[in-house]
């Protein structure tokens, strides 16, 4: 099954680079549950979530030719883009300025009732949690909860240089877990 996806993925990459239309349906039918789960988790927000996962389509179709397979598998790729695309969501002014405008029951009412992602369904969890404690906490808070490298050195009182070192560590440790 495992061997079906990566012939799979690497189909879609393919057609992508050859900018073949059909490519963007494979795209969509193999990561659109990933990549969408990874940005709901970060904005919280399905109708949010659904705008910046086209978004990150875009973005993937438009810089297809940037992705260089020497640098990472092409799912970090495209979880990467999808990550920073909500990441920049909730940095923008229009995200502020609608949290200002938004009513305190609704907001209420969408923390209380937030679904969480099931990062078991694309396998991510498990690899993680195979990660030494140090190496987890860092992918936990950067990837799945949406911290910058500076707000993780804040939070867990350690050096900037640390942290980095220690996520380029850990993507490394899951890099050849694949």
């Amino acid at each position: 099954m495992l061997l079906d996806k990566k012939i799979q993925s690497n189909e879609c990459l393919l057609l992508l680079q050859q900018r073949n239309i059909d490519s963007f349906n494979c795209l969509y039918d193999t990561y659109s549950g990933a990549l969408f789960g990874i940005i709901k988790n970060i904005v919280k927000d399905s109708s949010i979530a659904e705008n910046l996962m086209q978004d990150t389509f875009i973005k993937i179709w438009n810089n297809i030719e940037s992705y260089d397979i020497k640098r990472g598998s092409f799912f970090t790729w495209i979880f990467n883009i999808a990550r920073n695309t909500a990441l920049d969501f909730l940095r923008s002014k229009a995200y502020h300025q609608s949290l200002r405008n938004i009513d305190f029951v609704v907001a209420e009412f969408e923390n209380n009732y937030q679904t969480q992602l099931n990062i078991n369904i694309i396998g991510i969890q498990d690899l993680v949690g195979n990660l030494d404690s140090k190496h987890k906490e860092l992918i936990n808070l950067i990837y799945f909860n949406g911290y910058t490298q500076e707000e993780v050195s804040k939070t867990l009182n350690i050096p900037l240089g640390t942290v980095k070192t220690r996520v380029k560590k850990a993507i490394t440790a899951l890099r050849r877990m694949v």
